[in-house]
């Protein structure tokens, strides 16, 4: 999945959006963003006070955005299709 989708799979849950950011540190927002350009990962944290706290990093898109979803929704309720 893309990050793209993440938004759109939260919806399906009824899960409120308001305090998570997608592609950019957000303060007191779980995020989830892209860095590198060669060496691509995938960073899923909280950002709080200016710090990425509880960092999780993923080499895979799939991955990252699957795992933002669950930590959200709760893993026994989502999965993937």
């Amino acid at each position: 999945m893309k990050m793209n989708r993440i938004i759109e799979e939260l919806r399906r849950f009824g899960y409120d959006d308001i305090n998570i950011s997608i592609g950019k540190k957000k303060e007191a927002h779980f995020c989830i963003i892209k860095r590198g350009i060669i060496f691509r990962r995938w960073y899923v944290f909280h950002y709080e006070r200016g710090k990425m706290e509880n960092v999780f990093i993923f080499n895979n898109e799939n991955e990252a955005s699957t795992f933002f979803i669950e930590k959200l929704v709760g893993s026994k309720m989502y999965c993937l299709e």
